[in-house]
């Protein structure tokens, strides 16, 4: 029997909606899409049981966070997304209405990673690095910046490409970019195409003739294709025999040469030699024509001259080829010999190439018959050795006659002159 004056005891009812809800973003540090925000609140007034627990809860997205009391922080927030929060109260007597929402918030974080591009070398000790921006992580990106491995070395600025500089000269590099904005830097980007520092050329001159060159202000280091005059090919002899083609030019390439801005460099082109003179008469054999000149730079530590073909048929060196022997009577001179190539890599240029002369073709037979008197005729000389084309043999003019041991006037022809060379000059 219930006594008079007391009260019924039915269930507690749960906690009164919690007010006054604001958010604030929170993204300084924060890694991308991972933001934060703080949200406040006011505690309900009243309570039949004591409050346990607070819960938000973000709109889009559902990411939520518990605490005892304002303000919580809510974490896992996408980069540059609006959000609005609600806050429950709960008891033992159960969880209250969501408040009302909170004003709109931006969550911002760091940036995301830059995505790398292909890596190249500027010069001797600098990179170029290019790179594609991603997303602020809803903050303006303020710099980007290039780290190498090994060193850490770094390069800043504002936009792609970035170079790093304080590199060393043939050591092998990657790199990484990052970008910053108010709340902090990004993860680091994936590791970049290794990349060696070289010394980056230009063309600057072909030499046709000899003379000099000046080294241009910034310039230190040189590359040199060198190719040697030809040989003459050496003159038909009487008894109807083409001779021997001269031999063709030797070639070199080389590159790293140590020069200073400013320096005069000596350049030497190698011309070609003259043909062996036409058989004077009653002269059994053909004449040498004249060896080729070499070409090549002087005035450095450069071991690029080329030298020049023999008028005896030897090719020069390096890679010149030899020249093809003379016909005997009724055939033709065989070809000159194929020459060498000599090659450099030269960073901003690409390979280039010094080819070797081609040895001069043997002479052509000049055989003449006349069956009383069993007559011959004097070859042409060989082909001039070439850096190009070779120097062109003698056509056959002269006679010889067996039985009387006498020649009419021409005899064996003039061997063909060989071609002259040239040098190329880079600088980086």
């Amino acid at each position: 029997m219930p006594i008079l004056g007391a009260s019924s005891s039915g269930a507690k009812p749960a906690p009164t909606v919690p007010t006054s809800t604001s958010a604030a973003n929170a993204g300084s540090g924060r890694a991308y899409n991972n933001g934060s925000a703080t949200v406040s609140f006011t505690a309900p007034s009243t309570s039949k049981l004591p409050i346990t627990s607070y819960t938000v809860t973000s709109s889009p997205g559902s990411f939520t966070a518990t605490g005892s009391s304002s303000p919580i922080t809510v974490t896992g927030l996408q980069s540059d997304t609006q959000y609005v929060f609600t806050v429950t109260a709960t008891s033992a007597a159960g969880t209250s209405s969501p408040s009302a929402a909170s004003g709109i918030v931006t969550a911002t974080t760091v940036p995301q990673a830059p995505t790398i591009g292909t890596a190249s070398a500027s010069s001797a000790t600098t990179a170029s690095v290019p790179f594609t921006a991603n997303a602020t992580g809803g903050s303006a990106i303020t710099s980007y910046t290039v780290t190498s491995s090994p060193g850490g070395f770094t390069g800043t600025g504002s936009s792609s490409p970035i170079t790093v500089s304080g590199l060393s000269t043939g050591t092998s590099y990657t790199f990484t970019v990052t970008a910053t904005n108010v709340n902090g830097t990004s993860a680091a980007s994936a590791a970049s195409n290794s990349v060696t520092p070289d010394f980056v050329y230009t063309f600057a001159q072909t030499f046709n003739s000899s003379g000099t060159y000046t080294i241009p202000a910034g310039r230190t280091r040189m590359a040199v294709l060198a190719v040697g005059g030809g040989g003459g090919g050496r003159s038909g002899n009487r008894a109807g025999n083409g001779n021997k083609g001269g031999g063709g030019g030797g070639a070199n390439a080389e590159a790293g040469i140590v020069v200073s801005p400013g320096q005069v460099i000596g350049v030497a082109v190698g011309a070609g030699g003259n043909g062996g003179a036409a058989l004077a008469a009653n002269a059994a054999c053909g004449a040498n024509g004249n060896p080729g000149n070499s070409g090549g730079v002087s005035n450095t530590n450069s071991s690029s001259a080329a030298n020049g073909g023999s008028s005896a048929g030897t090719g020069g060196t390096p890679g010149g080829a030899n020249g093809g022997d003379g016909a005997g009577p009724v055939s033709s001179g065989p070809s000159g010999n194929a020459a060498s190539s000599y090659s450099v890599n030269l960073s901003g240029v690409g390979t280039v190439s010094a080819q070797g002369g081609r040895g001069g073709n043997g002479g052509n037979s000049g055989f003449y018959s006349d069956s009383g008197f069993g007559s011959y005729g004097g070859g042409p000389g060989g082909a001039g050795g070439n850096s190009g084309a070779g120097g062109n043999a003698g056509n056959t003019n002269s006679v010889y006659n067996a039985d009387f041991g006498t020649c009419s006037p021409g005899n064996g022809n003039a061997g063909g002159a060989g071609s002259g060379g040239f040098v190329t000059i880079y600088v980086a």
